[in-house]
């Protein structure tokens, strides 16, 4: 039985999203993703973002061909958007404005007189997918700027073919964008604790679980999508910091913010220096190598390195080695490829 779509047309729109997920990065692949959309259901702008489920709260939005100031414009008549209200009724549907009130009616309403009209938001069409753990949804909205060129039953059908493979592509892009940027660990003491977050809000977009174990064991009372307030708080003020039993860094990526962390350990009471010249000393180098590389004595290199081991309790390169790994020093070097 037909359904008016051309299947062959949107399978491989599909096929054309996964492969740009594996080779596009992150902060480029919802344009990308976006293009490919344009070839089969046809439009003039669009939002892409995340956001709250209950109240509903907008955290991040990825826009194409709009201002910033239709967010901000936004803000001010949400309580009169029945089309989100629509789709956040039904997760997983795809709705036409048109297909919600007769245009003679939009034409009318605060959604269209107070915004729409100024955006040129002429027809919209929407989707909205729900996460019932954790409270949020990612949506996509397109626009019309044309009157005469209303949003067809087609168009509706196939983006709610294509939604889930939009989100579900976008989401393989990020992970493996991540794991370019979180290398892969130099021993098993060494578990990466990582997440990737809306810096507006300290909401969760992805997250590993060890970092939401370290989390809890810091934060026991701590549920939902946000990072603990305390947390958030002090990485927005700070890249790099200790709360709790835990240190963390912060990184812009994307759009976004990756945070990791990992416990505090023994090397956390050395000074700045004293880390330095233990890696390097650590990394099979003589303390004339370190010293050279530093720009100081080996006799001073040796001395900062025996006050290191009685600090650790420690007597052997070996020792140093082991705990260098178990602490997990190196998490701190986010990588050297091409920041995103």
């Amino acid at each position: 039985m037909s359904t008016g779509i051309d299947d062959a047309e949107v399978e491989s729109l599909i096929l054309e999203l996964y492969r740009g997920a594996s080779s596009t990065r992150l902060g480029s692949y919802q344009d990308r993703a976006l293009a490919s959309l344009g070839a089969v259901v046809r439009f003039d702008a669009a939002w892409w973002g995340r956001a709250i489920f209950d109240p509903p709260k907008i955290l991040h939005v990825h826009l194409l061909n709009a201002s910033e100031s239709i967010l901000h414009d936004y803000q001010a008549i949400q309580e009169h958007d029945f089309f989100r209200d629509a789709m956040l009724a039904e997760p997983g549907r795809s709705f036409s404005m048109l297909e919600l009130m007769p245009r003679e009616r939009y034409l009318k309403h605060p959604l269209y007189t107070r915004y729409g009209r100024h955006h040129k938001l002429e027809d919209t069409l929407g989707t909205v997918l729900s996460d019932d753990d954790s409270g949020l949804c990612e949506f996509l909205t397109v626009w019309r700027f044309d009157a005469r060129w209303p949003f067809s039953q087609i168009d509706r059908s196939r983006m709610q073919r294509i939604m889930p493979h939009l989100a579900e592509s976008f989401r393989i892009s990020r992970l493996l964008s991540l794991q370019e940027l979180v290398a892969a660990d130099v021993s098993p003491g060494s578990a990466r604790a990582w997440s990737l977050i809306d810096g507006e809000a300290g909401c969760l977009v992805e997250v590993s679980q060890t970092f939401v174990d370290l989390i809890r064991e810091a934060w026991p009372e701590w549920k939902g999508a946000a990072l603990p307030v305390e947390l958030f708080r002090t990485l927005r003020r700070r890249r790099e910091f200790t709360v709790r039993s835990l240190k963390l860094r912060s990184e812009p990526v994307g759009g976004y913010v990756l945070v990791l962390a990992r416990r505090l350990s023994g090397f956390d009471q050395l000074g700045h220096r004293e880390r330095e010249v233990v890696r390097r000393f650590a990394a099979a180098r003589s303390y004339r190598d370190v010293a050279d590389q530093l720009g100081t004595s080996p006799v001073t290199v040796r001395n900062q390195v025996a006050n290191v081991y009685r600090k650790l309790n420690i007597h052997s390169k070996a020792e140093l080695v082991q705990l260098l790994e178990r602490a997990g020093e190196s998490d701190w070097t986010i990588g050297e490829s091409p920041r995103h």
